[in-house]
């Protein structure tokens, strides 16, 4: 087994979904939490801590099909902090994904 990468992350996260106008809907969500791990981070003497949120809004259009699937856009902002410097990040992005409703 490997003890520094088993961990515990308790997490909460809030969200709204609305219809903003044209049948275009928004999910909004804000997620936070923390991991900490269990066994000595290799090479140092110290448990790894990681503390993260992100923010997330996804808009999607409830009539709009392509080939029987709804495209989903989302963007998003993500932040870990972390006392082991390799797992310390930032970043932000954008997203496309098709979802099918059955």
């Amino acid at each position: 087994a490997r003890p520094w990468n088993t961990y515990q992350s308790p997490s909460v996260t809030l969200g709204l979904e609305t219809a903003l106008f044209h049948g275009v809907r928004m999910n909004a969500s804000l997620a936070t939490g923390k991991r900490s791990y269990e066994g000595l981070f290799p090479g140092m003497p110290m448990t790894r801590q990681d503390r993260f949120w992100e923010l997330r809004g996804t808009f999607r259009k409830d009539n709009l099909h392509i080939a029987g699937l709804s495209p989903v856009i989302g963007i998003f902002r993500k932040d870990q902090h972390s006392n082991v410097a390799f797992y310390e990040y930032s970043t932000t992005g954008m997203d496309l994904t098709f979802t099918k409703a059955f």
